[in-house]
């Protein structure tokens, strides 16, 4: 069931329909946490929120903001899932990077404040002192850092973040 459904998942995204490979994906993944090895699942899972993240923004350059925001929050649960089966800078790596285009989802619906406190939570993650960078990029949150401060007019802010991204 679970190989029919990934190939399913893969023919949807092939076609373009990027959210119902993800809904089909994320049955795969609760398949998966029933009948698979714990290593599988992880890699599984972390693969799936690569998946989401890059679906969501695909979905969001093309102007659908509804399903971009909905994959995110989908990412975003399981990335806030301490118990999970994600090893933990792995978990937070993604969380960040989710946050990040979370921050850029609520941008560019003018949720200006809303996505500074996505970027600042995402930057806080990426600053920690345990943090291991395996997919966000420190660099990319503070640029939309800037973008958003400089839009609050907090322009010395902005330059700092611009300057702290190089």
């Amino acid at each position: 069931a679970i190989a029919l459904l990934d190939d399913l998942a893969d023919r949807y995204q092939k076609s373009g329909d990027l959210y119902e490979s993800i809904i089909l994906k994320e049955r795969c993944l609760q398949l998966r946490k029933e009948n698979s090895p714990a290593k599988e699942v992880a890699q599984y899972c972390y693969d799936f929120i690569l998946e989401c993240n890059s679906a969501a923004m695909t979905l969001l350059h093309n102007g659908d903001s509804h399903y971009s925001l909905e994959i995110l929050k989908k990412s975003k649960v399981i990335t806030s899932d301490k118990k999970g089966v994600l090893e933990q800078n792995q978990r937070r790596a993604l969380k960040a990077l989710t946050l990040n285009n979370l921050g850029c989802h609520s941008r560019s619906i003018k949720k200006v404040h809303t996505a500074l406190q996505y970027l600042e939570e995402a930057l806080k993650i990426e600053n920690s002192a345990s943090y291991i960078d395996y997919e966000s990029n420190p660099a990319n949150t503070r640029v939309n850092l800037a973008a958003i401060y400089s839009e609050l007019g907090r322009h010395k802010m902005a330059v700092t973040m611009l300057d702290q991204a190089l």
